[in-house]
């Protein structure tokens, strides 16, 4: 098939039809097979003919809207196949003049025949309305301005140029300005600012104060050094210091503030290492409870029957709480005989020997060569502390910068010695000494005694379990129990005992079973136990607690008064089909869904189920979604119209 289209232009938006007849026929032979508008809302349209040959010849096109003629074009193809071609008015030609008519019009001899009201074309005066020429200059008028325009040419050409020239007549060299005379004799410039009061004798007679100069270059150069080193006058060697006696013979310094009291005893540091590694071990999982590693003893001092009580089993059986009790030769095929417990008061553990004689450790990190002398003493050296306080009272302030200050003495208070030092027993409280302002004076307690007696109690903690202590429980806790397996069984099988403690199995106990039974046809399951995340619903049914239970889930932590939502949407973002509040209960949240609600949902197929979620409001501002999934829903065949 070949396609010919043809474009045209018609008011955008419509839904077109184009047929196609001859030029001169009335039959239409021709009906589009498609017209379209592009570009949308343009007012083009193009319209498509599909025919067994390409169209060639001129026709008359039709444009009908809903089956009626609205316009009509011209189109003219070339027999091309895909061919468009352009629509163009369309001509009666019945209408048009024929050729000799045409010529006939064309009869005017312009060298014989005369214009209809053109006359005097030969002598032609001054055309006075002519449009656009209005006050244009005649001949006259621009014979004048001819002179004009010569003149201007003299003048710019030669009179200008000349006066222009001899405006440049100054010569520098030999011309004066007038009204300038005295430039040879300057006088001072008043009002220029930046130099007022400035030096305007030349050469400049004023001199430096050399004097002043030489006077401070002799006192930095050696005046002030001579008086720096003055300051340094002191002779250790032979001078003596007024009011210092007795240094050989020193007393204890009783006033020296901060140091008041000062403990003299060193540390106990081994046993304080000591308690630290037994301490670091202890944990505390619950706050004031140390974790322990229960070795003996323990339980809460009950007797057999005591503890049967604590548990709560002194009426009760164990039907359903005990399938099976071990015999005496089960627990013991389970179980390790007396004789061979460990017992740590008498039992040696292998390859470790000489715990009795221990050796010091040697290789401790962090203590070599520490004071090992208890109590300490080694007394402050306060004969060096008073010297060191003498030099810093003798620092000048003028000598701050201790790497370039000179002058300053070479006396080593480590080696050298003061000679006539005398009555240090006379000294006075030092009430300005910087750097102990608000000291503690309160004499510290000889803790060394408590440290002895803690570490005698943390030697014996023993971990034989990382960070739990062995301990004998005493009372408190029931870890332990009290009781040997034995001693349980041999209880719970005493007398009349054992038969309290067995599954009732008799007849009569399978009859009572039954007649509970009886009266059930059928057994329901909830098909959600299955899969929590999917739940079913039976379209029209109550899910109340009344027809069926109301769906529940335990959400696993403390829910109790707190509002619930319970909603149902056809998709995850889609419409809700309803939604259900309740308060939990505990840690249950159990939703209502009523036959009105439920009727709302249709029959889903496998892919195409409904969404739910379980949303809890733990606060104004605080939500939770615990639970979600699918609704699966199975059709109800009695529905409420078949209700009468």
């Amino acid at each position: 098939m070949a396609t010919s289209k043809v474009i045209f232009s018609y008011p955008s938006g419509e839904t077109l039809v184009v047929r196609a007849l001859p030029l001169t026929g009335n039959a239409y032979l021709l009906t589009s097979t498609s017209v379209s508008e592009a570009p949308a809302n343009s007012g083009l349209y193009t319209a498509t003919f599909t025919e067994a040959s390409a169209l060639n010849g001129a026709y008359r096109i039709v444009i009908t809207l809903s089956g009626t003629g609205v316009a009509s074009y011209q189109a003219r193809w070339t027999g091309s196949d895909g061919e468009t071609v352009a629509a163009t008015e369309l001509i009666d030609v019945s209408q048009l003049a024929s050729s000799a008519s045409i010529a006939a019009l064309n009869n005017f001899d312009p060298a014989s025949d005369a214009v209809a009201n053109v006359t005097l074309c030969a002598t032609t005066t001054t055309n006075s309305d002519m449009r656009g020429t209005d006050s244009a200059a005649l001949a006259s008028a621009l014979s004048t301005i001819d002179g004009i325009v010569d003149s201007i040419l003299v003048d710019t050409g030669t009179t200008i140029p000349a006066q222009i020239t001899s405006l440049n007549d100054f010569n520098p060299a030999t011309d004066a300005v007038a009204n300038v005379t005295l430039v040879a004799t300057t006088t001072t410039n008043t009002d220029m600012r930046g130099t007022d009061g400035a030096n305007t004798t030349t050469p400049n007679t004023v001199a430096p104060d050399n004097a002043s100069v030489a006077a401070i270059l002799v006192d930095t150069g050696t005046t002030i050094p001579a008086q720096i080193t003055g300051l340094n006058n002191f002779d250790p060697a032979s001078d003596a210091v007024a009011n210092v006696t007795l240094v050989a013979t020193t007393t204890t310094n009783s006033d020296m503030r901060g140091t008041d009291g000062a403990n003299t005893t060193a540390p106990d540091n081994s046993s304080i290492t000591a308690i630290k590694s037994k301490t670091d071990q202890l944990v505390f999982t619950v706050a004031n409870q140390v974790d322990s590693n229960a070795l003996s003893g323990g339980g809460s001092g009950l007797d057999a029957a005591g503890v049967r009580s604590a548990v709560g089993l002194s009426s009760a059986n164990l039907d359903t709480q005990l399938s099976d009790i071990p015999t005496v030769a089960e627990f013991e095929s389970r179980t390790i005989a007396a004789a061979s417990y460990f017992n740590p008061a008498t039992d040696t553990v292998a390859n470790v020997t000489l715990v009795g004689t221990t050796t010091t450790n040697t290789d401790m990190r962090g203590t070599e060569g520490a004071n090992t002398t208890t109590p300490n003493t080694v007394a402050p050296d306060n004969a060096s502390i008073a010297s060191i306080l003498v030099d810093t009272n003798d620092l000048q302030t003028n000598q701050g910068d201790w790497v370039t200050a000179t002058g300053f003495s070479t006396f080593n208070p480590a080696s050298d010695t003061v000679a006539n030092v005398t009555l240090c027993a006379t000294t006075t409280t030092n009430t300005d000494m910087r750097g102990t302002d608000g000291a503690n004076t309160v004499t510290p307690v000889d803790v060394s005694s408590n440290v002895t007696a803690i570490k005698a109690k943390t030697d014996q903690f023993v971990f034989s379990t990382a960070n739990q202590v062995d301990a004998k429980i005493i009372s408190g806790g029931g870890g332990g129990g009290g009781d040997t397996a034995a001693e349980i069984y041999t209880y719970f099988t005493d007398g009349t005992r054992e038969d309290a403690f067995k599954a009732d199995s008799t007849l009569a106990k399978q009859n009572e079973i039954l007649a509970k039974l009886s009266t059930t046809t059928q057994v329901f399951t909830d098909p959600d136990m299955a899969n929590p995340r999917k739940i079913t619903i039976i379209r029209g049914d109550a899910y109340d607690s009344v027809s069926w239970p109301a769906k529940s889930w335990d959400v696993g932590r403390d829910i109790n008064g707190l509002t619930f939502r319970f909603t149902i949407k056809d998709q995850i973002d889609g419409n809700v089909i309803f939604q259900s509040t309740g308060t939990g209960v505990s840690q249950v949240a159990a939703p209502v869904i009523t036959s009105a609600q439920s009727i709302l949902l249709q029959k889903t197929e496998v892919g195409d189920e409904y969404y739910w979620d379980l949303e809890i409001q733990y606060s104004a501002t605080s939500f939770g979604t615990p639970l979600y999934g699918t609704v699966e829903v199975v059709d109800d065949v009695t529905t409420p119209g078949d209700r009468s």
